[in-house]
């Protein structure tokens, strides 16, 4: 027996050795291709095609393989703890990627990890970020797998990989950064992360082959940021849970086909339907233009947690037929259902203390409209275009009115304090232009 195991004690030894042989053979033709400094690749120089990366190798410097595009595939070791920035960035013909199980990418030497204008996030020693620019613009990459511990998803990391069908941010993630996926225009499914607080600005921008968004109920608090998911033009549905805090500026801009958006209230029910849209309960502000050219939208409830509608918000949502304002609503700012075209009417709520410049401007739909006593001032250009516009009621409180109705051309009942009409007098025309000599005034 002691014989037998001295054979295989033997055989074992002779593979491992062939086996090391084969791997110092390996690396020693690597190396006619690279420029390599202790554990660190600084630069390939080779070809391309399938490139197997030694297992001796810990970093990928920053631009390593950029503009290699005759490269096709790249299997990275778990050896490999940090990826530098714009390391695979370019490799238009780079289809294949097996990243390592447990990557530690290359951080910034501040510490710091800029997200997105003016956001900032502390890097741990024990984060793990997919570095900038990473895979930026390999336009041919299917797939690929993130792996579950990394944390960050860095600026423009997979921006104009074209190709890229379908991916799965795995729970590690909690933020994915600035123009992160912009331009994927092949990307169809995105599983998201139920940890992420934070996605950056214009993330998913022109991701037109992106059909829907869901973010999963059980979320942290989150923010959408500007632009996020802009001209998304193929996105049609979208679900986003009560953990959503802030929508930011033109999160959904242009995206013209978008008909649906399911929300989930504080008791978990749901509001949905074809062309109708829910605000999570506890947004205190929706972001400038947030939702401006959304054509297909039919319907908004505004939570009552909402204080102000921002610049634009609903501008050019020209399918809109029906808005409820809660008694939360102070502020309806400038263009905010600026060419709401189908808009009928609309309740303004007695919270409302300003209605911002063109704030209903080319709402040709639109019939009437009774203004609360809590505003104070009608702004220029307000209702101008309202072309449906039969009748208006000025409330006592109001103390000035701009030109706020001109092309109101079937305008012909308005209802005012008589005190203001006085005031007014040799305004009239200015402020109604044309229509004032059709218009029959009642003087309260």
């Amino acid at each position: 027996m002691s014989e037998i195991k001295k054979c295989d004690e033997k055989a074992i030894s002779e593979e491992n050795a062939r086996i090391d042989a084969e791997k110092e053979r390996l690396y020693k033709e690597f190396l006619k291709d690279c420029e390599v400094e202790g554990d660190t690749l600084k630069k390939y120089y080779g070809n391309g095609g399938d490139v197997v990366i030694p297992d001796r190798i810990v970093n990928i410097g920053a631009e390593a393989f950029k503009g290699c595009k005759g490269l096709t595939s790249i299997v990275i070791p778990d050896s490999v703890t940090s990826i530098g920035s714009s390391a695979f960035f370019d490799c238009t013909g780079l289809t294949s990627v097996v990243m390592p199980n447990h990557p530690k990418r290359q951080r910034p030497s501040s510490l710091d990890i800029i997200l997105s204008g003016g956001k900032t996030f502390q890097s741990q020693n024990d984060e793990t970020i997919i570095a900038p620019y990473t895979f930026g613009r390999c336009s041919s990459l299917t797939s690929i797998n993130i792996p579950d511990s990394v944390e960050i998803v860095g600026e423009c990391a997979f921006a104009g990989c074209k190709s890229l069908t379908s991916i799965a941010i795995p729970s590690s993630v909690t933020n994915i950064g600035e123009r992160a996926f912009y331009g994927c225009t092949g990307l169809t499914s995105v599983r998201m992360s139920y940890n992420v607080r934070y996605i950056g600005r214009q993330a998913f921008f022109g991701c037109t082959g992106l059909t829907s968004v869901a973010f999963p109920v059980n979320l942290d608090s989150i923010e959408i940021g500007d632009e996020a998911y802009g001209e998304c033009t193929g996105l049609t549905s979208v679900f986003i849970s009560v953990s959503v805090e802030s929508i930011g500026a033109c999160a959904f801009k242009g995206c013209t086909n978008l008909k649906s958006v399911t929300m989930l209230d504080n008791a978990l029910t749901y509001f949905q339907g074809f062309g109708n849209t829910c605000i999570p309960s506890h947004l205190k502000f929706i972001g400038a233009y947030a939702f401006e050219d959304c054509e297909s939208l039919t319907s908004i409830t505004i939570p009552n947690s909402v204080q102000a509608i921002g610049y634009g918000a609903f501008e050019g949502c020209t399918g809109l037929k029906s808005v409820e304002l809660p008694n939360s609503v102070k502020i309806i700012n400038r263009s905010a259902f600026a060419g709401c075209e189908s808009l009928t009417s609309i309740v303004i709520p007695n919270s409302v203390e300003s209605i911002g410049i063109r704030a209903f401007e080319r709402c040709a739909g639109l019939k009437s409209i009774t203004i609360p006593n809590s505003v104070t001032s009608i702004e220029y250009k307000t209702f101008e275009g309202c072309t449906g516009l039969t009748a208006i009621t000025i409330p006592n409180s109001v103390t000035s009115i701009g030109p706020a109705f001109a092309g109101c051309t079937s305008l012909m009942s308005v209802t005012m304090p008589r005190r203001l009409a006085g005031f007014m007098k040799k305004g009239l025309k200015k402020i109604f232009c044309e229509q004032y000599k059709k218009i029959t005034f009642t003087l309260t």
